[in-house]
């Protein structure tokens, strides 16, 4: 019968590349690949859809939340709040940039970061919570918002899986004082390639980001600041993602509707409950909990259905933290059980047919 895959982009691809050409063809036809006008453009878009004032278009969703952290000026002696439930990259570049990060549990039936459990681990010497997204769904926002400000600290974003999403109809990437977005080709609006952005309303934040995203470039030729990274967007990048941005309603729509499907046929102990009221649940992935999950895996693996799972180990008991980690038996269960079924606007609905009758014998 075939493979149904986990993610197949050469569909998307497919779909859209005269559109793509196209794009590719007039940055070739400029020779203008840095610094360009679509940058600049792509980058206005950011900022018009996530509600923020400033966009900086950046060279990965990695590169995004470190120059997000040091933007900020955080660095050695801080520590960071966030969640050990996440793709690694959300608690390596809080090392990166010199500060400490604090793991607080998650929220069982969201599997975000729980504002309570964040609140219960600010010190003195506390500078920010960076909250993920987790899965497209947005964190509690709100609270952590309340929170922070209560505490006279930074609110951080990773919207690296939440493009797109909001609560009561504001955007994830607005609720913080900045935030980290994500291009890498798997993700909802994905780059040929990688790319990111952090996104700010503060001026002077947003041109320190920009500056650190250039090696530190002060804007006088030839000479820089003592901190910076090459982490630049390319303009085909750019000029890529600005056709992906104008499918993405439609994209999105495709995705929603699979979603949905899951939802209404799954075993229901599986299923993530439903979002709060006023929240919107971008989808980025299909995750169910199954104590049986490595049971389940093989049995869809044996009839040709691709499965991932995110994330195997909970990022408080990774390498660089385990020394120093506390338990968190909430996210230690959920890495135990959590399995990532095929999701993306181009499955069929034959494909997610077999993947539900699999699911269904097993």
């Amino acid at each position: 019968m075939g493979v149904v895959p986990f993610l197949d982009l050469s569909r998307e691809i497919q779909c859209y590349k005269p559109e793509l050409m196209s794009a590719a063809g007039e940055v070739l036809d400029s020779g203008v690949f840095l610094f360009g006008p679509k940058i600049e453009e792509l980058e206005q878009e950011l900022a018009r859809r996530t509600g923020a004032r400033y966009a900086v278009g950046v060279a990965s969703g990695t590169a995004a939340l470190e120059l997000l952290l040091r933007g900020f000026g955080i660095g050695a002696g801080d520590e960071v709040i966030t969640t050990p439930a996440s793709f690694y990259a959300s608690a390596k570049m809080i090392a990166a940039a010199g500060a400490t990060a604090v793991f607080a549990d998650i929220d069982p039936d969201s599997y975000n970061l729980d504002p309570a459990k964040a609140a219960a681990r600010i010190t003195a010497r506390t500078k920010a919570i960076l909250v993920v997204h987790l899965y497209g769904r947005p964190a509690d926002v709100q609270d952590l918002r309340t929170i922070a400000d209560r505490h006279g600290i930074l609110l951080l974003e990773d919207a690296a899986q939440g493009f797109s999403a909001s609560v009561d109809g504001r955007p994830v990437g607005s609720w913080g004082d900045g935030a980290a977005l994500s291009f890498y080709p798997s993700k909802n609006v994905g780059a040929l390639g990688d790319a990111g952005a952090v996104v700010t309303s503060d001026a002077a934040v947003a041109e320190h980001i920009r500056s650190l995203s250039f090696l530190g470039y002060t804007g006088e030729r030839d000479r820089f600041g003592a901190e910076g990274i090459a982490a630049r967007m390319d303009e085909m990048q750019a000029a890529l993602l600005l056709v992906k941005l104008r499918h993405s309603s439609e994209l999105l729509e495709r995705r929603l509707a699979i979603a949905a499907r899951y939802d209404r046929e799954l075993p229901p102990a599986w299923v993530r409950r439903p979002a709060k009221k006023g929240v919107c649940d971008v989808r980025h992935l299909y995750v169910v909990r199954c104590p049986e999950r490595d049971r389940v895996r093989e049995r869809l693996l044996s009839q040709g259905i691709e499965t991932q799972i995110h994330y195997r180990f909970p990022l408080h008991r990774q390498a660089l933290f385990a020394a120093t980690a506390e338990p968190l038996p909430i996210a230690e269960q959920w890495a135990r059980e959590v399995l990532s079924l095929p999701l993306y606007p181009f499955l069929t609905e034959g494909e997610q047919t077999r993947v539900l009758e699999t699911i269904q014998q097993a």
